[in-house]
């Protein structure tokens, strides 16, 4: 077989990968920008096969990583590491492992769902979803020695075509939603495995060069992204600092709070009693303006001086430590906030998707995509009267559906008469109106088709002739009116206000203390275009969302 010899950036160390399943089995050095394949008999131990790679190769092995088969005790495998100097030995399942070879991973779409059957000596079968940040298996499941110890049989074949269906079932998706079905092992390059799997499961098959290599491809790309999921020790949070009061005796108990989390004091402002033991009361006072984020003692707990009573913030120390970028995300398409500004939405101009997005960290809670599983060509999101999102779609036939957001429910649809041509929506009274590629005869003359519907219940409101139809939907709009940014935002507590400048061609996003306008920070935007704002519903976060030619921009800096 021909191996890669360059799979990923550059290492500190040389991790040893096995692939515990493979027979005969087959190991890895993944040392710096090069991986080096060695095979070794299932009789050799890990610390004698550690000792034989560094001896064929020079290279110090720091870490070891081991795939996992299909019903496979993972506590068996990390007790063998430990027994063998390497506790801190890192597992991933084979599946997991195939779905990242190299040859096959260029076919496969990041958050895409792929049925990933094993054919080695033991087979399997798995559902696994692809993540740039670490792909997941869904289920799995695993053929008893005695179905596959002859080789591949039809009883075997049923019960791997039975499987794949069962672990969609499962996972609670149908077929229509894998992307394709990947088949790794020695039993991949019989022909009547792929034909028979093109037959039952009818989803494209991949079957990559040298199948029975798959698994240990993938671990080596595997164990040389691990080397990303490094973390440093983050510094204090800029405008978090704690509560603290000396001068009293030591024998003391918090008396009450008289500020509550989340609520604003000023300098000199009273926060919190203490009585000693001989019944004396003090008075905790602020040190300056700020809000009261966590009271960390309870009344009636000792108070010890010096100690950490309690957390608050401040806009004066953002002047001293600027706030830090967290996530820079972009879409074809727009970007609009849950009404109580704890999620933002992720909406494809092709209607393809729109996902729920954590503000914190940009984790998909939740997504919506067409129950067909073909992108319709074009989506827009909008907000009903209530705070309600749905997902509108439609094709250039001219068919649209409401689809709600997050449940993915499909509310409503409908059919223009010709194709459309605009498509605006009125989101106070719930109504779609579209003007069509249509004419018709009035009189002598020729006049435009609009066509007007409920999103509510897919039904016909009325159908209108005339000439510039456009200007007759007064508070029809293309995009929503409630994206949750604006041109100017303050933040929860009034303290903040932030907004954004365009001029000579440059836009920036910009942050002022709220009651005597100073500029805290300042970010540059790549974008002539004006840019919106927002704050998170806590405060910790503001959000910058603005436009090139091509995308749809949002910035989260943590405040």
């Amino acid at each position: 077989m021909v191996w890669p010899t360059r799979v990923g950036s550059a290492m500190t160390f040389s991790s040893l990968v096995v692939d515990v399943g493979a027979s005969p089995a087959v190991a890895a050095v993944v040392a710096a920008e090069q991986v080096h394949y060695l095979t070794w008999t299932q009789a050799a131990d890990l610390r004698g096969l550690a000792a034989h790679a560094e001896r064929q190769l020079q290279a110090q092995i720091g870490k070891l990583v081991l795939t996992v088969p299909s019903g496979t005790a993972r506590a068996g495998l990390l007790a063998a590491a430990t027994a063998a100097g390497f506790p801190d030995a890192e597992l991933v399942s084979q599946p997991v492992a195939a779905a990242a070879d190299p040859q096959a991973r260029p076919d496969l779409p990041d958050d895409a769902l792929v049925l990933v059957c094993d054919l080695n000596e033991a087979w399997s079968a798995a559902l696994v979803r692809l993540d740039p940040q670490g792909s997941v298996s869904l289920a799995e499941e695993s053929a008893s020695h005695t179905l596959t110890r002859d080789g591949v049989t039809d009883a075997a074949l049923r019960w791997l075509a039975a499987s794949c269906r069962a672990l969609a079932a499962r996972a609670g998706v149908s077929l229509a939603d894998v992307t394709a079905v990947l088949v790794t092992g020695g039993g991949a390059r019989i022909a009547q495995v792929p034909a028979t799997l093109r037959q039952e499961l009818g989803r494209p098959l991949l079957v990559p060069l040298d199948p029975e290599y798959a698994v240990i491809r993938g671990a080596a790309r595997w164990a040389m992204q691990g080397q990303r999921r490094r973390l440093v020790s983050q510094p204090a949070t800029w405008r978090i600092e704690p509560l603290c009061w000396s001068g009293f005796p030591e024998d003391s108990r918090l008396l009450r709070w008289t500020v509550q989390e989340g609520q604003s004091f000023g300098h000199g402002a009273l926060i919190a009693q203490l009585r000693t033991a001989d019944d004396r009361v003090f008075d905790l006072t602020a040190a300056r303006e700020g809000i009261l984020l966590e009271q960390r003692t309870a009344p009636g707990s000792p108070a010890v001086p010096g100690a950490v009573l309690g957390f608050a913030r401040s806009a004066q120390l953002i002047q001293n430590d600027r706030p830090t970028k967290r996530l820079a995300m972009k879409v074809s398409g727009e970007w609009v906030l849950t009404q109580d500004h704890q999620y933002v939405a992720e909406c494809a101009d092709s209607g393809a998707y729109v996902r729920v997005r954590s503000i914190a960290n940009g984790s998909i809670v939740e997504e919506v995509r067409p129950a067909n599983g073909a992108a319709p060509g074009n989506g827009r999101l909008f907000v009903g009267s209530g705070g309600s999102m749905a997902l509108v779609t439609w094709t250039d036939a001219g068919q649209f559906a409401v689809w709600e957001v997050p449940t993915g429910r499909q509310l409503a649809e409908f059919r223009t008469p010709a194709r459309p041509l605009t498509v605006v929506v009125n989101e106070n009274q719930w109504q779609l109106a579209s003007e069509v590629d249509k004419q018709v005869s009035v009189g002598r003359y020729r006049r435009d088709v609009a066509v007007v519907w409920d999103l509510r219940t897919g039904g016909l409101i009325e159908e209108i002739h005339g000439d510039d139809l456009q200007r007759r939907f007064a508070g029809f709009t293309r995009r929503t009116t409630a994206p949750g940014f604006a041109a100017e935002a303050w933040s929860p507590d009034g303290r903040l206000r932030a907004g954004s400048t365009c001029r000579n061609g440059h836009a920036a996003i910009w942050l002022h203390q709220a009651d005597t306008d100073e500029e805290l920070f300042r970010a540059d935007l790549s974008t002539a275009e004006p840019a919106r704002s927002a704050f998170s519903a806590d405060g910790q976060y503001l959000l910058g969302n603005w436009s090139t030619r091509d995308v749809s921009c949002l910035d989260v800096w943590r405040i």
